[in-house]
Order: structure tokens, then C-alpha cells, then sequence
């Protein structure tokens, strides 16, 4: 009996693994921070830092 409440167990968090998994990471709103080098700016368009110039 042991051995079938084991595979049981086993059966039950091998199913419900992936849901919890994605309800721990979904519902975030926030993205993200970007943090560019001294006299660089995030341009949304390219997707990278680039240098401002003066």
C-alpha cells in the first residue's frame, strides 16, 4: 500500500507541477529596469544603450 500512495503522490505533483509554477510567476505588471553606462541613455527602438551627445 505504501508504494501506491508513493506513485500516487508522485502522479498528483508531476500533474499540478507546471500550474503552480506559472501561477507563481504570473500577474506581474512591473518590467524590468533598464540601467545604461555614464552618458548613455536606453533607446526604446533599438533596444540598447546608446551615448547622448552634448
Amino acid at each position: 500500500m505504501k508504494i501506491r500512495h508513493f506513485t500516487l503522490a508522485l502522479a498528483l505533483a508531476a500533474a499540478f507541477a507546471p500550474g503552480l509554477a506559472w501561477s507563481a510567476c504570473s500577474g506581474h505588471d512591473r518590467q524590468a529596469q533598464i540601467t545604461c553606462g555614464e552618458g548613455q541613455s536606453w533607446d526604446a527602438e533599438s533596444q540598447r544603450c546608446v551615448t547622448v551627445g552634448s
